[in-house]
This record gives structure tokens, C-alpha cells and sequence, in this order.
């Protein structure tokens, strides 16, 4: 369910970013204070990196840097929709579990702790061993 979770997650914000990005090239170069700030903040966890396969298509300094200015443009926005996404996953995960009874919510716990058990003594065994 987890994986199904990620991958409309990831084709929400796909969509948004298709949906939003006409807005971005209509408000031109309009910026506020507070988005001036927080572009500073995220501006420098910023990494501009190239899409697979485009260094082999031998492209010039100058198309390097637009690329990345788009990168980066798109980058802050992208950072809010995850954030709103992940606040909505979770928004839905507490409607979920408000449906359950109390003995359903304990035996997903149960279930749940059953799964993680093996990854986290695995952990265990692996940082003791060295």
C-alpha cells in the first residue's frame, strides 16, 4: 500500500509541476520579501545536476547554466509540493486509522512491528559484527 502511496504521490506532484509551471512564466519577475528569503535558504541546498544523458549531447557552457537556472527555478516550488504531499499523505493515513476499531489499529501494530523487526536486528547484527 506504502508503494502505491509513493507512486501517486509522485504522479501528483508530476501533474501540479505540469499545471503550475504556465503560472510561473505568467507572473515574470514579481518576488516578495518572504519568497526572496526562503529562495536564499533553498537556494543553497540547490545542486544543480544534469538530466541522464545530456552531457553526451555536447552541450555549450551557456546551455549548461540555463539548465540549471530552470532547475533551480522550479526547485523551491517543487520543495513546497512535496511538503504539502507528505502533509496530505498524512492528513489521509489519520482518516484511515480513524475507520478502524480499536482492535483493528492493534493488530495493524502487530503486523507492523512484525515487519520491521527483521530489518532493524539486521542493523544490529551488521554494526556489532565490525
Amino acid at each position: 500500500m506504502s508503494r502505491n502511496s509513493a507512486i501517486r504521490g509522485l504522479m501528483i506532484v508530476g501533474v501540479l509541476a505540469l499545471v503550475t509551471s504556465p503560472m510561473w512564466a505568467q507572473t515574470g519577475s514579481k518576488t516578495s520579501s518572504s519568497k526572496s528569503t526562503t529562495t536564499k535558504t533553498t537556494a543553497s541546498k540547490f545542486r544543480g545536476r544534469l538530466p541522464n544523458n545530456f552531457r553526451q549531447l555536447g552541450l555549450s557552457e551557456k546551455q549548461i547554466e540555463d539548465i540549471y537556472i530552470v532547475q533551480k527555478k522550479y526547485y523551491e516550488e517543487i520543495e513546497e509540493l512535496e511538503k504539502r504531499l507528505k502533509a496530505l499523505e498524512e492528513q489521509e493515513d489519520q482518516e484511515i486509522h480513524a475507520i478502524l476499531t480499536a482492535e483493528q489499529k492493534t493488530k495493524l501494530e502487530e503486523l507492523r512491528s512484525k515487519f520491521r523487526k527483521p530489518t532493524s536486528k539486521s542493523k544490529t547484527t551488521g554494526s556489532t559484527s565490525k
